[in-house]
């Protein structure tokens, strides 16, 4: 994307890394917020369970968590931290409560 001065004239040359850099955020610094906001305070998990890499805002996330639902909970919250550009998810859960065959309380 060029760049024009006042006058009309070309300054420079944007390229697309060059215009999402301002949104970029260090990968120590989303893992931290991974470790802290996402497991410690959203989910009360204790980190030591999950791995987290973060490569280039990419998250991967492994390891086992109760349920499914704190599964997807934790890959929902972890897409929209600032930064991320995408999650891998390698979690197991120990309960999957989708399968529960519950009998009628009648």
């Amino acid at each position: 994307m060029p760049v024009v001065d006042a006058d009309g004239r070309m300054v420079v040359v944007l390229g697309r890394s060059d215009l999402l850099a301002v949104f970029l955020r260090r990968d120590g610094l989303i893992r931290r917020e991974v470790v802290e906001e996402v497991l410690g305070r959203m989910l009360v998990v204790d980190p030591a369970r999950i791995a987290i890499e973060v490569t280039d805002g990419i998250v991967t996330l492994t390891g086992e968590l109760d349920t499914r639902v704190d599964v997807e909970l934790a890959v929902r919250f972890v897409e929209h931290l600032e930064g991320v550009v995408g999650v891998e998810e390698r979690l197991s859960c120990l309960a999957d409560h989708t399968l529960l065959d519950v009998a009628p309380l009648y």
